[in-house]
């Protein structure tokens, strides 16, 4: 619709679309009218065709495509609202994958006249989280609301997640190392037994009598 005007205005045909048809329209009116109709009808999906074939001005087929965009984009606002609300930090997801992906519902909704506060934003952030978080969702509860921007929950969010993919690796690393000891000194014990069996009479291992 943006660029339709920019048309209108070049080709001097705005006001066609913007005044009411007179009650006697001379011949340039009506030339340059024809011409906004021309204009907004090359200018629009044929999907959009039908709102328009029984309007016999510029202005009634602009002002049809108006309500048909609205309805549009209060839908499409409602459905971006939903999601925006529905956003979790899924288990496997990254951390700055979730914040990335809630901002782009944050651009979406600003690009229909949506505004969100970056308070609001920080919030939603915080209540998309899974119960683990809980201790660091406190402790950001109690700074000083200006001190509780929305970059500084995206810092903490982001440090948070850091220390404990961090903590997680280190405790598997340990986990495999002693599983490792636990093995060679399995295998390291059964190399060094060279008896007999007293019942089987073979080596490598040992069965006490009864």
């Amino acid at each position: 619709m943006a660029e339709s005007k920019l048309l209108f205005i070049r080709e001097s045909t705005w006001k066609y679309v913007q005044e009411a048809r007179p009650a006697e329209p001379d011949a340039e009116w009506i030339k340059r009218d024809e011409k906004a109709q021309s204009t907004i009808s090359l200018s629009i999906d044929d999907s959009q065709i039908i709102h328009i074939c029984k309007c016999e001005t510029a202005k009634e087929m602009w002002d049809e495509l108006q309500k048909v965009h609205e309805r549009a984009n209060l839908s499409n606002k409602l459905y971006l609202m939903r999601k925006l609300y529905q956003t979790k930090l899924s288990p496997d997801q990254d951390m700055t994958d979730y914040i990335r992906s809630t901002l782009e519902i944050v651009e979406r909704l600003h690009g229909i006249g949506e505004e969100i506060r970056d308070f609001h934003i920080a919030a939603l952030l915080l209540s998309g989280l899974p119960d683990s978080y809980e201790s660091l969702v406190t402790a950001l509860d109690a700074r000083p609301d200006d001190e509780l921007t929305l970059e500084y929950v995206k810092g903490k969010l982001v440090d948070e997640y850091k220390r404990r993919t961090e903590s997680t690796r280190a405790d598997k690393s340990e986990s495999a190392l002693k599983t490792y000891d636990k093995t060679k000194t399995k295998g390291n014990n059964k190399q060094l037994e060279t008896r007999d069996c007293f019942f089987c009479k073979k080596p490598g291992h040992l069965e006490e009598r009864l």
